[in-house]
């Protein structure tokens, strides 16, 4: 059991490659997190997705948001690359703006 204040959040963005079953199979790897949820794997499943994701983030800890870090970053090149959003630009200016600490007022 873990008590309501010692459960961490982790934002997990509905992206392909981190479903519900996706955050279960990383959690089966961990013991302590199987502890946490309930045995049948069928009710599990018909938990919110955000508290499985917060239940294994808070057992596991940086190694899950690791895990969802690399997902997110492969659904965003995915979605650079077939719709070419990609930003192309002189390295110089590339640069400037690396540089810059300026933000958008919006």
């Amino acid at each position: 059991m873990i008590k309501a204040e010692k459960i961490k959040h982790i934002n997990v963005p509905h992206f392909e490659g981190i479903t519900i079953d996706s955050i279960y199979e990383y959690g089966k790897m961990y013991p302590e997190v199987m502890k946490c949820l309930p045995e049948s794997e069928e009710e599990t499943k018909k938990m919110p997705r955000q508290y499985i994701a917060n239940i294994v983030y808070t057992v596991v800890g940086k190694p899950f948001s690791d895990w969802v870090d690399v997902k997110v970053e492969k659904r965003n090149k995915k979605v650079i690359s077939e719709a070419n959003m990609g930003i192309e630009m002189d390295a110089d200016i590339a640069a400037i703006f690396k540089a810059s600490t300026a933000v958008s007022g919006k």
